[in-house]
């Protein structure tokens, strides 16, 4: 079961997002309104089955400290209930340094399982989680050094793994098992969430990353963001295995 906590304006863009929420069955959601920014909304210009350019119409404000204290409240509420708190920072303002470093110190006295997916001008704010999942641009501008191979690729995973302290990281680019890639739109989306999940069920962080790489693999396959099933996951594992 997924709890959904994110940001939204005061305007039909944060209706029809909750419509949609609704509709896929993730009733349990947190969404704080603010009337002086619009809801985030992306619109992709396709030509060819690839996507060509993107325009955001969005702030990048960071949140006050009202809004801030509103999800820390409504996160530290349910911290209990949760196996897992999985961040996804996509540097619009929300995931400010002092809201990662609160609900990160809140979740580790808990025990709780902390997967977080990157913007590389955050990372030092990144200490002691469960797992991090940079792209190879995020992770080589981190690090400051170029991934040029498996040997640039180490270096880089492993310093961060020391610098920040962390229990794991998985440093992704395009997956080998695509059988074909139309968008890669929603492919880090995509492992996070399937990599979290796996490990909050009991797999091994090796089966987790696995599982992730197949599902990645499948949604670069569709036009636009789109999500894996449980079914199609099952079926390409058994095809790969």
């Amino acid at each position: 079961n997924v709890e959904l906590v994110g940001l939204v304006g005061d305007d039909e863009n944060a209706t029809k997002l909750q419509h949609l929420l609704e509709r896929e069955g993730i009733s349990q959601h947190k969404l704080v309104s603010d009337q002086k920014r619009p809801t985030t909304v992306k619109t992709r210009i396709i030509a060819h089955n690839q996507q060509v350019v993107r325009a955001d119409r969005e702030s990048r404000d960071e949140i006050d400290g009202y809004t801030e204290n509103e999800f820390v409240k409504h996160i530290e509420g349910r911290l209990d209930d949760l196996q897992c708190l999985l961040i996804s920072d996509y540097g619009k303002g929300v995931i400010t340094s002092s809201f990662l470093n609160t609900i990160v110190s809140l979740a580790r006295k808990k025990g709780k399982l902390i997967a977080v997916d990157p913007k590389e001008t955050h990372f030092r704010n990144y200490k002691q989680v469960s797992v991090i999942t940079p792209n190879e641009h995020e992770a080589a501008f981190a690090a400051g050094k170029r991934i040029r191979d498996d040997e640039s690729l180490k270096d880089v995973g492993w310093g961060l793994l020391k610098e920040l302290e962390l229990d794991s990281i998985l440093v992704t680019h395009l997956p080998t098992v695509a059988k074909k890639v139309f968008d890669v739109t929603g492919a880090g989306d995509t492992v996070i969430a399937v990599m979290t999940a796996m490990m909050a069920a009991g797999a091994t962080k090796l089966e987790a990353a696995y599982i992730a790489n197949q599902a990645a693999g499948i949604v670069v396959g569709y036009i636009g963001t789109a999500y894996v099933s449980r079914d199609e996951l099952l079926e390409t594992i058994a095809e790969q295995l």
